[in-house]
């Protein structure tokens, strides 16, 4: 297994009813994110969030996570990881 250290950002876009699956980021990795535009359902290992727009979570990135848009509109939300060493 890879091991890194530091955090990456990025704006991601989810099309009206489309959905992206992550198997999980290493270990003790955390994520951080705070929603632009629409309505974000996360699936977590942990739980189910929803969030809308001004919403923000944190949430352990270590374990399976789903980003789902169930809405008929554009999803925009900006993504911080975190990769402790």
């Amino acid at each position: 297994q890879r091991s890194l250290v530091g955090s990456e950002m990025c704006i991601r876009d989810r099309d009206p009813h489309s959905a992206n699956v992550t198997i999980g980021h290493c270990e003790k990795s955390q994520e951080y994110i705070y929603i632009i535009q629409g309505q974000l359902l996360l699936q977590t290992e942990a739980g189910d969030y929803e969030l809308g727009e001004g919403d923000s979570l944190m949430f352990d990135s270590s374990i399976k996570h789903t980003y789902i848009n169930e809405r008929d509109n554009l999803l925009t939300f900006i993504v911080v990881n975190y990769y402790p060493n």
